[in-house]
């Protein structure tokens, strides 16, 4: 897996500068919001330009959640993929070999260490 971002998204520690985007089904979607809630986040449920639940390509909605520095991404990572209603997010610990990010001074490729 690759990851692409912008030179913004890169941090020393998870969570410090951005809300974390948790894609949840809309059913219920409340209570999946109670329960990120409960693992310390602040949920916000994402709208569209017009103010309307924003969906996507899947069909569901976005909550983007607000946390602190995580001082374990791996177990949190874990907690959140055992939240009934996540559908995903994206913590892409131990799974992304490189990532390319830009900036206004070009590309850099940071790659995994092994």
């Amino acid at each position: 897996m690759i990851v692409v971002a912008d030179d913004r998204k890169v941090v020393d520690r998870l969570r410090t500068h951005f809300a974390l985007p948790v894609e949840i089904v809309p059913f219920g979607w409340r209570t999946t919001a109670d329960r990120l809630s409960g693992l310390g986040a602040r949920p916000k449920l994402r709208l569209d330009s017009e103010g309307k639940i924003f969906l996507t390509d899947g069909g569901h909605y976005i909550l983007d959640c607000s946390y602190g520095p995580l001082a374990s991404p791996e177990i949190f990572q874990t907690l959140l993929d055992g939240v009934v209603g996540v559908v995903e997010h994206v913590l892409f610990i131990g799974i992304a070999q490189e990532a390319f990010v830009g900036g206004r001074d070009g590309v850099k490729i940071l790659a995994r260490a092994n």
